[in-house]
């Protein structure tokens, strides 16, 4: 077996076990515009925080064979249908992941419509994981950071186009991790 091939199964295994801890919480935030609007910065690496953070969404990975609820591994497709940040990617089932080199996970939140209801518009998103809501918290959902004693590790940010809140719409949030 190549040297390739060992270290391209690495990062689909580790795709794979971060899927397996089954929760996660994504924190949105970056409140105030961009330098260019319609043309977000690009991450250095050096980001260790979300900026402006305003909140945090729970969302626990929903493994049902061959059903995409919240999470599915991609992988760069120019005829892909899933567009995030300009790319495209499609899907790829599970079975098929080592086969394809899907190192990449897609997730996403739907954002309810009465919540964060003071934030008119955002532009970034982070993974966390081990977040520990406060005392009193532990069964919640959607938190304020105000109600978080550790936000755990950030894992994955990522910067978008502005996200405008429409009161009678859900905002859907996709993040793409490359392991």
């Amino acid at each position: 077996m190549s040297r390739a091939k060992v270290l391209n199964d690495i990062r689909v295994e580790r795709a794979e076990e971060f899927r397996d801890t089954h929760e996660f919480w994504l924190g949105l935030g970056r409140t105030t515009s961009w330098e260019y609007e319609n043309n977000p910065p690009d991450l250095t690496g050096d980001e260790n925080e979300v900026e402006e953070l305003f909140g945090y969404v729970k969302s626990e990975i929903e493994v049902e064979e061959g059903v995409f609820q919240n999470y599915v591994h991609v992988v760069r497709d120019s005829d892909g249908n899933i567009l995030y940040r300009d790319r495209t990617y499609r899907m790829v089932d599970d079975i098929e992941i080592y086969n394809e080199f899907a190192h990449k996970l897609l997730f996403q939140i739907t954002l309810p419509i009465d919540v964060f209801t003071d934030v008119d518009d955002y532009r970034q998103a982070g993974l966390f994981l081990d977040l520990q809501p406060s005392t009193g918290y532990e069964n919640e959902d959607i938190l304020a950071p105000e109600n978080v004693d550790n936000a755990g590790e950030l894992y994955a940010l990522s910067n978008f186009r502005k996200i405008v809140r429409v009161p009678d719409r859900f905002d859907r949030v996709m993040v793409v991790l490359e392991f």
